[in-house]
C-alpha cells in the first residue's frame, strides 16, 4: 500500500522502504503540452537535431531548448515550422483557441486602470 503524503507529495514510499519519483506538473495547463523529450524525438523523426535546428536559424542552442520550457514565441515558431505543426499544438496552455498567443507573465497581469470600467466606473468618474 502506498503511503501519500502532502509535504513530499512527489515522492511515494511503500512498506518495503523503496522510494519512487512522481514527476506532477507544476501546473494543471502543463498537462496538455509535449514534454520536451517528446518535441526532441519529434525533431529527430522530421529529421532535426536541436542544435542543427540552432545552427540553421543562426542562434544558441540554449534559446530553441528555453522554448521546450517558457514561453519563448520565436522559439517555438522555429520548433513547430521544422515539424510541420503550429504552435497551438506542441503548447496549447499557451495559445487561444483561435491560434492567438496568450499573454503571459507579467503581461497577463491587468492594472487596475484597466479594469476601471468594469466596475461601472468610467474614466471621467474616476
Amino acid at each position: 500500500m502506498a503511503r501519500f503524503n502532502v509535504r513530499n507529495a512527489h515522492i511515494n514510499s511503500t512498506r518495503t522502504g523503496y522510494m519512487e519519483r512522481i514527476s506532477v506538473p507544476k501546473k494543471a495547463s502543463q498537462r496538455s503540452d509535449w514534454h520536451p523529450a517528446d518535441i526532441v524525438a519529434a525533431l529527430r523523426k522530421a529529421g532535426w537535431t536541436v542544435r542543427a535546428l540552432a545552427i540553421h536559424y543562426d542562434i544558441a542552442p540554449t534559446g530553441l531548448s528555453r522554448a521546450m520550457r517558457e514561453s519563448s514565441p520565436a522559439g517555438e515558431r522555429r520548433i513547430a515550422k521544422a515539424l510541420n505543426l503550429h504552435p497551438k499544438t506542441i503548447w496549447p496552455s499557451r495559445y487561444h483557441a483561435d491560434g492567438s498567443r496568450k499573454l503571459q507573465g507579467i503581461h497577463a497581469i491587468q492594472s487596475t486602470r484597466d479594469l476601471r470600467g468594469r466596475n461601472g466606473n468610467t474614466a471621467a468618474q474616476v
